[in-house]
């Protein structure tokens, strides 16, 4: 009878030792979860629910007793998009840390999206993108997301990804202005699954400014300016100041030099008709009401003060002193800025004399900059040749240099 009742509870124990769970087949899970107060929830699933605990005051949780195996493990918590891993693995007897988990104010599915909250951008044309992990229905797409206030020119694009579905919308979005992009929770995944709650997203576009310039390095070169909005020229024009006095062409057109170009939305130059006065100091202002095109402003004058040198030549050919020089060779001169044309036949000396005609150098609208002299028939062999420019010459606001330029070359 003792023998029989020993077998029988041996039989017992064996017909239920699948559900005794021991330290050697189950594991612990365990992590934190930031940030700490949001009382986050995590679960742990295979098919259905096995555990879930809620963090501590810290943040952390511990899962234990946990049958060893693959796992989904997630995290919710309210105001914040739920954190998924469906690939969790628990070793027997181990400890399987799942790090510091970052919960974000952002629905699941969703994982990225810009411009993000409260962001201030360059105004123009602007990309919003909205990244899922899980692929959207087409069809609930477009009545879940909105736009405020809609900008000019809108595009979209709905890229359907396996997994994962990409939007994009591009549009001329104006300078100052605050924007609002929703995806509500009509939205619905390809496992019928909504959005966990709506994404709505404030950004702003930058207050209208002048984002850089470039000043001239003569007086032959505009100032150039880049704004992050663009400009009616015939408009802004009055609203920029020079002293001492010149007139300029205002737009976005080149019409002579620019020392570089300048990244930014627009930019305009401010060329002097036909230079900056040489050796002064040229003060531009622009008002704080320079306007916008949509009629924002500036918020506050700005001032740019810059100082040309006096008439002088900065280039020769041939160089000073150059040997060598071809028998046919052209000689030029330039100078810093704009000179008048007519005191220039009497300001050019050329030494030994030698039939040779001058010829004046331009910019694109007219004015002569320098001068070229070319041999009526060919400069003599082995001869050094020296052209002086003395102080008659004078430069368009008559002014003149301040000693006469001398330079010598010596032909083959």
């Amino acid at each position: 009878m003792i023998r029989y009742f020993i077998a029988l509870s041996i039989l017992t124990l064996c017909l239920t030792c699948e559900d005794v769970y021991t330290p050697e087949t189950t594991g612990t899970l365990s992590g934190s979860v930031y940030p700490p107060e949001s009382g986050a929830l995590v679960r742990l699933y295979q098919e259905e629910l096995i555990d879930s605990v809620q963090v501590n005051g810290d943040g952390t949780f511990r899962l234990e007793e946990v049958p060893a195996g693959n796992y989904w493990a997630d995290i919710t918590a309210d105001g914040y998009g739920k954190w998924l891993n469906k690939n969790v693995a628990v070793a027997a007897g181990e400890v399987t840390y799942l790090g510091q988990i970052h919960l974000w104010s952002t629905p699941w599915p969703i994982y990225s999206f810009t411009p993000t909250h409260n962001e201030i951008v360059s105004p123009g044309r602007i990309l919003i993108r909205i990244q899922s992990r899980e692929t959207f229905r087409t069809g609930t797409i477009l009545p879940a997301l909105s736009l405020m206030p809609e900008p000019k020119n809108m595009d979209m694009q709905i890229l359907q990804l396996s997994p994962g579905t990409r939007i994009y919308i591009t549009g001329d979005f104006m300078v100052g202005t605050t924007y609002n992009y929703t995806l509500d929770s009509t939205v619905i995944t390809v496992f019928d699954e909504p959005l966990e709650f709506p994404l709505s997203v404030t950004f702003r576009t930058e207050l209208f400014r002048i984002t850089n310039a470039a000043l001239p390095v003569t007086g032959l070169y505009s100032l150039d300016l880049g704004f992050n909005a663009p400009l009616d020229p015939d408009t802004a024009k009055s609203f920029i100041t020079i002293s001492p006095e010149t007139p300029f062409y205002f737009g976005t057109a080149s019409r002579r030099r620019t020392r570089k170009s300048i990244s930014s939305s627009v930019t305009y130059h401010i060329q002097p008709l036909p230079a900056w006065r040489p050796g002064v100091t040229t003060t531009v202002t622009i008002s704080d009401d320079l306007p916008a095109v949509g009629g924002a402003t500036l918020d506050q004058d700005t001032t740019f003060t810059f100082r040309t040198d006096s008439l002088e030549v900065i280039q020769t050919r041939p160089l000073d002193g150059e040997t060598f020089v071809r028998a046919n060779a052209w000689i030029t001169v330039t100078f810093n800025t704009v000179v008048i044309d007519t005191t220039l036949p009497d300001a050019v000396s050329f030494l030994p004399a030698t039939g040779s005609t001058l010829s004046l150098s331009k910019t694109y609208d007219g004015y002569a900059i320098g001068f070229s002299l070319s041999p009526d028939s060919s400069w003599a062999e082995k001869t050094t040749y020296t052209v002086t420019i003395d102080t008659t010459l004078k430069d368009w606001y008559g002014g003149r240099m301040a000693e006469p330029y001398e330079f010598s070359f010596t032909t083959q």
